[in-house]
């Protein structure tokens, strides 16, 4: 996470949320040092960069835009982790059973997805992410939310995951800058608040999801509003019963590996 986004301060914020505190102060020592080096070897091999480029110092964002990007974003965050969680178990047989035939129909479904939205969800979803925080709102962003999720839940129900942080930043980014618009706010200040907002409504670490966010951009001014964005897409995702995404994926895993014997004695995904 330091070395892929240039964030060294949320690598170590994302690896106490997840790891839990206890358990990280036997091992602090290790992960902050491995963190460090891999953003120093980003940095060495391409140099200082932003992960979004430069961005203009974005304008103020109202108190009840923030309120409802974080309302937003936990509601549909919750629903992006238990979706991706539940799919793969549901799935899990089907996989043994066939496949081949399974991640060759979800993966023709991602191309159906592609080419009927007016959105490009193929890859990580960074350009996508990119053009909002900078102001650049297109059609193209009303769709993309739901598009980019599905895409998303499909590769990761195949079996063929390419990550998690990238597609929630631009799926926030499309949730924020469309409630923007709505509310006559600035698109590319809400984009922002809505990364926050449902990468910690999808992944339960709202301390990496803000600072992410912060190191991302680096203008202070926007750090309230993101903060509290960030904090009330926990919450809501907390009380709509989203669990921690990737722990439950460790376990996930697991099931999905096992051979179809065993699932009987498998514990059941919660």
């Amino acid at each position: 996470l330091g070395a892929a986004f240039n964030t060294p301060l949320a690598g170590v914020t994302f690896a106490i949320e997840e790891i839990g505190a206890d358990y990280f102060g036997s091992i602090k020592d290790f992960v902050v040092m491995s963190i460090i080096f891999a953003a120093i070897t980003a940095k060495w091999l391409t140099g200082e960069y932003a992960y979004f480029g430069r961005l203009a110092a974005p304008p103020p964002v109202s108190m009840a835009a923030v309120v409802l990007i974080g309302l937003a974003g936990g509601v549909l965050g919750a629903f992006f982790s238990t979706a991706i969680l539940e799919g793969q178990r549901r799935i899990s047989d089907l996989y043994h059973r066939h496949c081949y035939a399974v991640p060759a129909a979800l993966g023709f479904g991602v191309l159906l997805v592609s080419a009927v939205s007016m959105a490009d969800v193929l890859g990580p979803g960074n350009e996508a992410a990119q053009a909002l925080v900078h102001g650049r709102f297109g059609a193209w962003a009303w769709q993309f939310p739901a598009a980019k999720m599905l895409a998303t839940l499909m590769t990761y129900w195949a079996g063929l995951a390419g990550g998690i942080f990238a597609p929630s930043l631009a799926v926030g980014a499309a949730i924020g800058s469309d409630i923007g618009r709505l509310m006559h706010a600035s698109p590319a200040s809400c984009a922002l608040v809505g990364m926050a907002a449902f990468l910690s409504g999808a992944i339960q670490a709202p301390i990496t999801s803000f600072v992410i966010i912060f190191e991302m951009t680096g203008h202070h001014q926007m750090l309230l509003p993101v903060m509290l964005g960030a904090s009330i897409g926990f919450m809501v995702a907390r009380l709509a019963g989203a669990d921690h995404l990737y722990q439950e994926l460790s376990k996930s895993y697991s099931y999905l590996l096992a051979s179809p014997e065993t699932h009987a004695d498998s514990p059941t995904i919660s």
